[in-house]
């Protein structure tokens, strides 16, 4: 009998591995995995929380590991934290995605970490809890759960909310919806949006979710199952098809069908309004998201207020804001109600990187190094004392000096603590360029760019930035050459790379390359298109072409009409083609959105005398004056204009 059953199950199991074998050789050799398995599980009705008592080494980067621990309750935490607040404990809760997780940094140098042991060195007379509730992934809709499911047990008596640039695009539609969702049409393209209340869904886990969560619990994936790629793959194409079934579920809210309905009415606006909230946008997926966000951020701070404790917002840059490769933005904060309690790191991260080259960001990601982390603690720490968030000091508490010498030998000191080469590696180059560029040494951020570049030449950020530093240089046809191979690795043309090459060549007066690249930027929809089409209108000009220019400095203005410069430049058209009431229309409107501009009014007092209006050319030409008293195109007209009335 053993044998009859013994050796079919024994070719069985021996198939089976050999089956499994083969394929995970396949899969190794031709289609390798790579595993981003950061101990997440599924706890207080969210599915991307952490797993509790997870201890995993990671890898950020080639070569770069970090050490993630989770405590009893699912915490990233190195101790136990109990759920009743010791006496003379003031509690902090920070709420944040994987920025405030830490990926990348060990336990001790995380944000929370830090600001817990600067609270208790500064103000000994109080012990300070700081809790790190974040995972990777998450959101408003993650923080409200776990404030109602999870976070109340604390008692905390602040809660710190981390903001990302990201939140709003990746609200989960399908976990936000609305009770008693109405709409009355206020006219014939505008409709006005009211309900009761939010609704935060309940996450009905698909059959595909549930055999994925069913392969990650089992207690020897972690340090087995893990390391086999054909698993991964699997893990990778559960999520995948759990993606696919999000998609199908956001079609059935209420939400989604009121959206598609103003749409077959040609309805192009909505307005909402509930208590003192109100909000306008257009009907678009974009619009939806922005309305979930809104109104889930707003029922997180209600429940966090009647749960008695205080709210930080903290508003965490993009690398792309700390480096000044695009203009910052204001601090935003997502309650209407409660504009005072946000932070901003960019400015202090800009204001540390004037003076010290040491990274606060990974390369070219959003994410803190361990050094980010240090100083975003200090940041806020001095603005908590700042603010008087922290009552009943015994004694006043001195704010961290961020020029202290030790503070920023810390800064550094905690870079090093990821690994001892870390600054020496050539993929912290990127970094180092953009700040030798923040402190004015340009020549220095070229040598460190291309130094850079020299290993990752196919990274198109890299060689858009060497171009805008060549062309500051003045280095005009080495930098178009980095443009172009800047576009020849992207996966699509860039407006802006396009338009950058478009304008060197027009400051080469290469009138007619230029003209070549600005008309395929024109062609992209983009925040850069007003400025796309001033410099069409400028080669133009130059190249006589007035009707042309004409046509594009208008569209300039319909993209931008409270820029003065685009009004003085189809001014100046005007005037030179001897159109002098359009010219002087032109330059009103120029000088309206700003009236310290003594050319523009120079201009205007020329236009006045050329139609023999010489009372409000003298009038203009005063004003010039006063502005630039040594302007000597102004003194020469209003002396002519003097003696022209004499005689």
């Amino acid at each position: 009998m053993y044998s009859k059953i013994g050796k079919p199950l024994f070719i069985s199991i021996f198939a089976l591995i050999l089956v499994l074998s083969v394929s995970e050789i396949l899969i190794r050799s031709f289609f390798p995995q790579k595993s981003n398995y950061q101990c997440i599980g599924s706890n207080f009705g969210i599915p991307n929380s952490l797993k509790p008592n997870c201890t995993i080494i990671n890898e950020f980067y080639n070569g770069f590991f970090y050490k993630i621990k989770t405590n009893a309750k699912s915490l990233r935490s190195n101790r136990v934290v109990a759920y009743k607040k010791p006496s003379n404990t003031f509690r902090i809760l920070v709420l944040g995605d994987s920025i405030i997780f830490g990926i990348g940094v060990n336990n001790e140098n995380l944000f929370s970490s830090v600001l817990e042991e600067k609270l208790n060195q500064k103000i000994p007379d109080k012990n300070f809890e700081v809790i790190n509730a974040s995972a990777p992934g998450w959101g408003p809709v993650e923080y409200y759960l776990y404030m109602k499911n999870e976070g109340y047990k604390y008692s905390p008596d602040l809660i710190i909310i981390n903001q990302s640039i990201d939140d709003v695009l990746l609200i989960p539609q399908d976990r936000v919806d609305f009770k008693n969702l109405k709409y009355q049409q206020t006219s014939q393209d505008i409709a006005q949006i009211t309900f009761d209340e939010v609704l935060t869904l309940p996450q009905s886990p698909s059959i595909y979710q549930l055999i994925k969560q069913g392969i990650t619990n089992l207690s020897f994936y972690e340090n087995f199952l893990n390391d086999f790629h054909i698993f991964i793959l699997i893990n990778n194409r559960l999520a995948q098809f759990g993606a696919d079934d999000k998609k199908a579920f956001v079609k059935r809210t209420a939400l989604y069908q009121l959206f598609e309905n103003f749409k077959k009415k040609n309805i192009r606006e909505v307005s909402w309004k509930v208590q003192e909230m109100e909000m306008k946008g257009p009907v678009s997926e974009e619009s939806q998201k922005l309305i979930q966000y809104h109104y889930i951020m707003d029922s997180l701070t209600r429940l966090i207020s009647k749960n008695n404790s205080q709210f930080l917002f903290l508003n965490s840059p993009t690398y792309q804001e700390v480096f000044q490769i695009v203009k910052k933005r204001s601090n935003y904060n997502p309650v209407i109600t409660n504009k005072k309690k946000s932070i901003g790191l960019v400015d202090g991260m800009l204001s540390f990187h004037q003076k010290n080259v040491t990274p606060l960001l990974f390369p070219q990601d959003l994410h803190w190094s361990p050094g980010g982390h240090h100083l975003a603690a200090i940041f806020v720490f001095n603005y908590l004392l700042r603010e008087n968030l922290i009552p009943n000091q015994a004694q006043k508490t001195q704010e961290f000096d961020l020029n202290d010498p030790l503070l920023v030998e810390q800064v550094h000191s905690a870079n090093k603590s990821l690994t001892k080469d870390l600054n020496k590696t050539l993929i912290w180059f990127f970094n180092k360029a953009m700040i030798y560029k923040n402190q004015n040494q340009n020549s220095l951020a070229i040598e460190t760019l291309n130094n850079y570049l020299s290993e990752y030449s196919e990274d198109e950020n890299g060689w858009l930035e060497l171009g805008k530093l060549q062309s500051n240089e003045n280095e005009k046809l080495k930098a178009i050459e980095s443009f172009h191979k800047s576009l020849d690795h992207s996966l699509e043309p860039s407006p802006k790379t396009l338009f950058l090459i478009g304008k060197n060549y027009f400051e080469l007066k290469q009138f007619d390359n230029s003209l070549k690249y600005l008309n395929k930027s024109s062609q992209y929809k983009h925040p850069i298109l007003p400025e796309v089409y001033n410099y069409i209108a400028m080669v133009s000009h130059r190249k006589k072409d007035f009707g042309v220019a004409e046509k594009y400095w208008k569209l300039a203005i319909s993209e931008n009409p409270d820029f003065p410069q685009y009004h003085r430049s189809l001014g100046n058209l005007f005037f030179d083609s001897q159109f002098y009431e359009k010219a002087l229309a032109e330059y009103k409107k120029s000088i309206k959105l700003n009236p310290s501009q003594a050319r523009v009014l120079t201009l205007m007092g020329l236009a006045y005398a050329k139609l023999n209006r010489l009372e409000d050319a003298s009038k203009a030409l005063s004003k010039a004056l006063k502005l630039e008293p040594k302007n000597q195109i102004a003194l020469s007209g209003l002396n002519f204009i003097n003696t022209f009335k004499k005689e």
